[in-house]
């Protein structure tokens, strides 16, 4: 979480959707300081509640395929990619993320629910620069466009792993506005 006293906003931080490098352009261009820093899930302050809140999203597809190369790669876990999809299922409820490690396994519908109730405004993965400068102290953008989108086509593009991820993510599809492939 980056919260601004300055401009009154504050940035929850969502696995794989931009926000390590959105934490770090707040922090070094929009006066904005680390509040437990790359940790998901943190229920936004009391004194804050009243400052704009935002976040980031990543179709769900992409998301999942991201998530799991992470896992396998930098954090040493094993298992396929179906064996990582057969996991996700069904949805994870929300009392199961009490701690930091089940958050990698929320949706981001669960995030938000749990952390603000409703964001002010939600940036999305693919049209990150254009979504940053609409944020209202933005003058002019110093953030990049996300450097890895369209990777899902590349890895496990099966019907059975879509409609896997579509179940786990359907509410994120809806309120999110991404489609169904």
């Amino acid at each position: 979480m980056v919260i601004s006293r300055f401009y009154k906003y504050v940035f929850c931080e969502n696995p794989k959707a931009a926000s390590r490098s959105l934490a770090r352009t707040l922090m070094d261009d929009y006066l904005g300081e680390p509040y437990c820093l790359h940790q998901h899930g943190i229920v936004v302050p009391k004194e804050f509640s009243n400052y704009f809140k935002f976040s980031s999203v990543r179709l769900p597809y992409e998301r999942i395929v991201s998530q799991w190369h992470f896992s396998t790669t930098r954090m040493g876990k094993t298992f396929s990619f179906e064996e990582y999809l057969e996991f996700l299922q069904p949805t994870v409820p929300d009392k199961l993320f009490e701690s930091y490690n089940g958050w990698e396994f929320a949706t981001y519908s669960q995030l938000e629910r749990l952390t603000v109730g409703k964001f002010d405004y939600i940036l999305k993965y693919e049209n990150l620069k254009s979504d940053f400068e609409k944020l209202p102290f933005v003058k002019e953008s110093t953030i990049q466009e996300a450097r890895y989108p369209g990777n899902y086509d590349d890895w496990q593009n099966t019907n059975e792993s879509k409609d896997l991820i579509y179940k786990w993510a359907f509410e994120d599809f809806k309120k999110y506005k991404y489609e169904k492939h």
